[in-house]
């Protein structure tokens, strides 16, 4: 994660991004999205969590991509929400999971 976008939110939200993990440096992985699209589960350090979009649009990050030898990588820079939509744009793997006895939204 790079920062958070301040001149969009309000300082609560922003507070409460701080408060939840959202800090730079630390890496920010969208897992899976419920059947609309919205909200998004993200990963953020050793827990997840759930953010609407207008939330995840407030959250400033690099897309990282690992080469094949996984000598290099490659960033763009991006919302988590434009992340994650780009990501299921490019991706050919379902991002929603059916929701299992551990797994709830």
């Amino acid at each position: 994660m790079v920062g958070l976008v301040e001149d969009t939110a309000s300082a609560p939200i922003i507070r409460r991004l701080s408060n939840l993990g959202f800090v730079p440096g630390r890496v920010v992985t969208p897992l899976r999205r419920a059947p609309l699209g919205d909200p998004v589960v993200y990963r953020v350090a050793d827990y997840e969590l759930c953010l609407r979009r207008h939330e995840a649009r407030i959250v400033r990050v690099e897309t990282i991509a690992e080469t094949d030898d996984d000598a290099s990588a490659a960033a763009e820079s991006a919302t988590a929400a434009e992340a994650e939509v780009e990501e299921e744009t490019s991706s050919t793997e379902p991002v929603a999971q059916p929701l299992g006895e551990e797994q709830h939204l």
